[in-house]
């Protein structure tokens, strides 16, 4: 979770600001991999959560295990849209 700053998604040209949510993708991968490389553009303060607390707050709260679903195929397919231009 970004709590302060900005960064940017170098390999999509994503810019994410406060409030928004980094790493969904590599905690839900088999691999724990990762698909795009993040460059601060401010100084920044991120919270951390760590895999067992994401997977149970998914399984406690549908609303929140949507959100990440939704979330991953959104930036899947950002992802996905950038490599084609």
């Amino acid at each position: 979770y970004l709590q302060t700053g900005t960064v940017r998604l170098k390999d999509m040209n994503i810019t994410l600001q406060k409030g928004e949510v980094i790493g969904e993708i590599g905690i839900f991968s088999r691999n724990k991999t990762r698909t795009a490389t993040v460059v601060c553009e401010t100084d920044v303060d991120f919270l951390t959560i760590n895999e067992s607390q994401i997977l149970q707050l998914y399984y406690q709260n549908p609303k929140f295990g949507y959100y990440l679903v939704q979330l991953i195929i959104q930036r899947l397919l950002s992802n996905v849209n950038s490599k084609k231009a």
